[in-house]
């Protein structure tokens, strides 16, 4: 793993994920992101557009985020028992070009920690014992690009008690799925034509209509503007 030497968040950080496939669109270039779609993801990515939250997702769920994750940091180096530090790191493997932007990671780089909010949905597919489709490829692609053993997967509001936790390990089958499909995502992108916006249509304004008359003389010539009407 190489890594960079961008803060999360800053104007280089989005700089340098536009040359990357980053974990956290992992879910979208498999289709399998709830929130964002595969075709939406391959726009983006051929166009160079950037997606846009509004001012509430940016400050109730963004920086929200961010508060709960530095929060719960000193619950998961207790519950790990080491210090962890945020790092981005990228890998080249297999003609991608990958990068992974981890809210934590050991010295040695063999644990991971990836914190998410309370979600009720979320929470119960942890106590069954298992991530669900829209989050299990983002924590595959960061133990690939560090190589790491297993993953603290958190999800918090910032508290212990409101702290829920699952030991993530790499699965070979899920792995092997992951790089196939974030393959054919980048073939798909490198043929990917944006399908052409028309100009909108606007009508020319019609300030008054002109009165309808209609002339009849001698019963057979006939005159009057209805066309023009």
């Amino acid at each position: 793993m190489k890594t960079l030497n961008v803060i999360t968040g800053s104007p280089e950080w989005l700089a340098a994920r536009r040359n990357y496939l980053c974990a956290s669109d992992a879910a979208a270039a498999l289709g399998l992101d709830k929130k964002t779609s595969r075709n939406q993801l391959l726009h983006m990515q051929s166009t160079g557009q950037e997606k846009e939250f509004s001012e509430w997702v940016q400050k109730n769920l963004l920086d929200r985020g961010h508060e709960i994750e530095a929060a719960t940091l000193p619950i998961v180096e207790c519950i790990i028992g080491e210090s962890l530090y945020p790092v981005i790191g990228t890998l080249e493997i297999d003609g991608l070009s990958l990068l992974a932007s981890f809210d934590g990671l050991v010295l040695d780089e063999s644990i991971s920690w990836e914190c998410k909010s309370r979600n009720a949905d979320l929470i119960a597919a942890i106590e069954a014992g298992d991530l669900p489709d829209t989050h299990w490829p983002q924590v595959e692609q960061q133990l690939l690009i560090c190589d790491g053993k297993k993953t603290l997967f958190t999800v918090s509001d910032g508290t212990e008690e409101g702290t829920v936790i699952l030991w993530y390990e790499s699965r070979p089958d899920r792995r092997k799925n992951l790089i196939a499909g974030l393959l054919q995502f980048v073939e798909d992108r490198d043929k990917y034509i944006p399908p052409e916006i028309a100009a909108p249509v606007f009508a020319a304004p019609q300030i008054a209509l002109p009165a309808v008359f209609v002339q009849v003389s001698g019963g057979v010539s006939v005159q009057d503007n209805l066309s023009a009407f």
